[in-house]
């Protein structure tokens, strides 16, 4: 008789490597998904709201389950680590490599705070099944940290390590309170050309804290239905709101932000909340009439914040994104919009500075 995979949680094959079923197996700690006990796979939201969220976001679903943010934390005195997996699409995305879309990449350090980049999972682009092996040049005990894709459901993880070696979870983060951070496709990750680039992985290892990735390209529209699933996370010190990208044009940020703050106040009386407006872009420079328009939805936000604030909400707060990128950010761009790997890190370092100043801010 065989058994469905999946309800495996541990394995030997015949090359003595012992393989753990990342959803089920207690050796490896994972990061950034919320509900991972209930839902017992890599989807960033619960599967007990999915029929509501359905009815008003079916996108935003179909988005989450791309565990964009999510990370897997063990140590071994393994040399090699292997992986093995399967993701839901190849799909070619203009603007994004393969790595960061369907692929891993592989931090190591003897603590958090000194991980270093040590590779990326190699693949056939076309294919949506593979086994990769990194290789750890430490000689001894060390922290490993495996970043997710950005862009793909995982539908199976395995890690195996040789079956004189040992792998045991990893409680890494200094900081225990989270971030929640909702946003675009910039916020899920694109266009960083491997997942540890996006700016939620890049903050939290800067922080050395658990960051809660909820972008959905194309359709970050400020939902309350969303937002309400989102404020009910608990143990958060900071809900950073990043969305305007998505719902500034069109209108819905206006409708939704006021109610948005509310709500998440509703649920969290004392989580700061950061609303960042949008990164520039080259249109609203060289288009007729695009610079007036950001420039009244950049105003709407700072006016809404400094009312908020003028109201008693100490713990609410602005930072405008137009200026992370200076006189020359066209080039931290891989298409006017999306940022590369060089803007990313310039975004990362400055809300890095912005949360220092705004966390020792404010009233309880």
């Amino acid at each position: 008789m065989t058994f469905d995979e999946n309800f495996e949680i541990k394995k030997i094959d015949d090359e003595g490597v012992v393989w753990h079923n990342v959803k089920l197996t207690d050796c490896v700690k994972i990061y950034g998904l919320n509900w991972l006990n209930e839902n017992k796979d890599f989807n960033r939201l619960p599967i007990s709201k999915k029929e509501l969220l359905e009815s008003v976001c079916p996108n935003v679903v179909r988005l989450a389950n791309c565990p964009a943010g999510v990370q897997a934390h063990f140590r071994t005195n393994a040399k090699r680590i292997y992986i093995d997996v399967e993701i839901a699409s190849n799909e070619n995305l203009s603007g994004m490599t393969p790595i960061a879309r369907g692929g891993f990449d592989f931090y190591v350090g003897k603590t958090f705070s000194d991980l270093k980049f040590f590779g990326s999972s190699a693949f056939t682009p076309s294919t949506t099944t593979y086994r990769h092996k990194f290789v750890n040049y430490y000689e001894e005990d060390s922290l490993c940290v495996i970043n997710f894709p950005l862009y793909t459901a995982v539908e199976k993880l395995w890690i195996g390590v040789e079956q004189d070696k040992y792998l045991v979870p990893h409680e890494s983060f200094i900081n225990k309170e989270r971030v929640i951070c909702y946003g675009t496709s910039i916020t899920q990750g694109g266009c960083a050309s491997r997942p540890g680039l996006t700016y939620t992985n890049l903050l939290s290892r800067m922080m050395q804290t658990e960051w809660l990735n909820f972008g959905f390209s194309g359709n970050a529209f400020g939902e309350n239905e969303l937002i309400e699933v989102l404020s009910e996370i608990k143990n958060a010190s900071l809900f950073i709101i990043d969305y305007e990208a998505n719902a500034g044009t069109n209108g819905k940020l206006k409708l939704t932000l006021r109610n948005m703050i509310e709500t998440i106040r509703k649920n969290n009386r004392n989580i700061k909340i950061l609303v960042i407006s949008r990164i520039p872009y080259l249109f609203d420079e060289i288009v007729k009439g695009f610079g007036d328009v950001r420039k009244n939805i950049r105003e709407f936000q700072v006016d809404l914040i400094e009312e908020l604030r003028n109201k008693g909400d100490k713990n609410v707060f602005f930072m405008d994104g137009s200026k992370i990128f200076g006189e020359n950010y066209h080039e931290y761009t891989v298409d006017t919009i999306h940022p590369n790997d060089l803007g990313f890190m310039k975004f990362a370092e400055a809300v890095f500075n912005e949360i220092n100043l705004i966390m020792n801010t404010g009233e309880k």
